[in-house]
């Protein structure tokens, strides 16, 4: 996109790209449509809130955490929140059960362990810049 300007700059010099691009863009050429469609901001929508409904509540935590796993969002996977003061320290331990790596397997209709490299991430905060990663391979 750097390079042409747009993703329809892609698609009208499609020939000066590798041949390995032209082929991995042709085969997306047909959802690329749809991918522009969900990832544009719409500006042009009148939203009316009050002040209120900005501010933070607390968070249902189990029901979140359903719609992250439902929707494969991988970031709250065995999400836990553990409140430490300023300055204090704590030794922190939790369990990845078999939950925590599966996600939904259209092939058999429910949710399955799939193999690959996971990151765990972790820190202060998740705002935290500088979270510490662990990368462990379930096989």
């Amino acid at each position: 996109v750097a390079a042409y300007g747009s993703v329809e700059g892609i698609e009208a010099h499609l020939d000066e790209l590798p041949p390995r691009q032209q082929v991995s863009f042709r085969e997306a050429l047909p959802y690329l449509g749809l991918s522009k469609t969900l990832v544009t901001v719409k500006t042009d929508v009148d939203i009316t809130v009050t002040e209120e409904q900005l501010l933070l509540g607390n968070p249902d935590v189990p029901r979140v955490t359903d719609l992250f796993n439902h929707y494969e969002f991988k970031s709250l996977r065995g999400f836990k929140r553990t409140a430490i003061k300023a300055g204090a320290s704590r030794k922190f331990e939790f369990t990845l059960g078999p939950d925590a790596f599966s996600f939904y397997d259209a092939s058999v209709d429910d949710l399955a362990v799939k193999a690959g490299e996971y990151e765990i991430l972790f820190g202060g905060s998740s705002d935290d810049r500088s979270l510490q990663k662990l990368t462990l391979t379930v096989k």
